[in-house]
């Protein structure tokens, strides 16, 4: 049986705690698998008030891209960037991150993609 506080109304989830200074973050993520990023507007959302800061796959060239580590036989780690670049593999890929103060939750970073 499902945990009774959650069942009840109070379960407590991250979404509702709140820190002084923190700060949320959003992704813009790709609605088509093999896309391709033609476009992302980071000088729009960076002019949205709120907005700390607005991160790209360009601001990310240097990281090393992700693998799963999955243990036991058959399984091969795909490595994939932190954000998409100039395609997108798989739809939900994120191109673009912002991370802003509570109140500018509303805001949306903006990418194009061609499918």
């Amino acid at each position: 049986m499902e945990d009774p506080r959650l069942l009840r109304g109070r379960g407590r989830y991250l979404d509702d705690i709140v820190l002084a200074r923190m700060l949320t973050v959003a992704f813009v993520r790709s609605p088509h698998a093999h896309a391709g990023v033609t476009a992302i507007d980071a000088a729009a959302a960076r002019a949205v008030p709120g907005v700390a800061t607005v991160v790209t796959a360009a601001d990310l060239r240097d990281v090393t891209p992700l693998a799963p580590r999955v243990l036991g036989d058959g399984f091969r780690p795909t490595q994939s960037p932190p954000l998409a670049d100039a395609d997108s593999a798989r739809s939900s890929d994120a191109s673009a991150q912002q991370t802003r103060k509570r109140s500018a939750v509303n805001s949306q970073p903006s990418a194009k993609t061609r499918s």
